[in-house]
């Protein structure tokens, strides 16, 4: 990885992370984005994540990747809040009907952005690939068919790039499968 990787865990705590561990290898792979808070760092990302006591709201990812870096925030060997949701859309219903809640399948990455129109940096993108790759080829997973983004699962707008510009998840996919 060209990135410089950096292990800060959260703490165990009921809002971003659990301490859970997955009983099976998870089947996908969630990208999201920060937004819309443009130029944040992974640091403002994590602080965030690791307050959410303060805040009484769940959330957190895998991964955060921004220009410089890629954090690893929960083990990828546990569950992480991120892909939770009061409704889901029909296709996570169907792709996800045998677990309580997507996040016991799902592994996911948090990416930062330049703008608040989601806009994502080289960088930032080729990090994502980068840890996407990995994950694909750790736990055996067809890029085509097991990276999916926040959308998919909820309907919320996240990743907004790719919500915006569809074909982009494609060509993230093909860029991780070309690595």
């Amino acid at each position: 990885m060209n990135s410089t990787v950096l292990n800060k865990h959260l703490e165990v705590n009921q809002w971003s992370r659990p301490g859970v561990k997955f009983k099976e290898s998870p089947t996908c792979l969630v990208v999201h984005w920060i937004g819309p808070y443009p130029m944040q760092t992974w640091r403002d990302v994590w602080s965030w994540w690791g307050n959410a006591r303060e805040h009484k709201r769940y959330g957190s990812t895998h991964a955060i990747a921004d220009q410089n870096f890629l954090i690893s925030t929960v083990p990828e060997d546990e569950v992480s809040w991120h892909v939770g949701g009061k409704n889901y859309t029909e296709y996570a219903k169907k792709r996800f009907s045998e677990y309580q809640t997507p996040n016991y399948a799902c592994l996911g990455i948090e990416m930062t952005v330049e703008g608040s129109d989601g806009a994502i940096s080289d960088s930032t993108w080729d990090t994502t690939v980068e840890w996407l790759r990995a994950q694909c080829v750790r736990l055996g997973l067809d890029p085509h068919k097991d990276i999916i983004t926040h959308q998919m699962v909820t309907g919320k707008r996240c990743p907004l790039w790719m919500a915006d510009h569809p074909s982009e998840l494609e060509r993230m996919r093909q860029d991780v499968e070309k690595k």
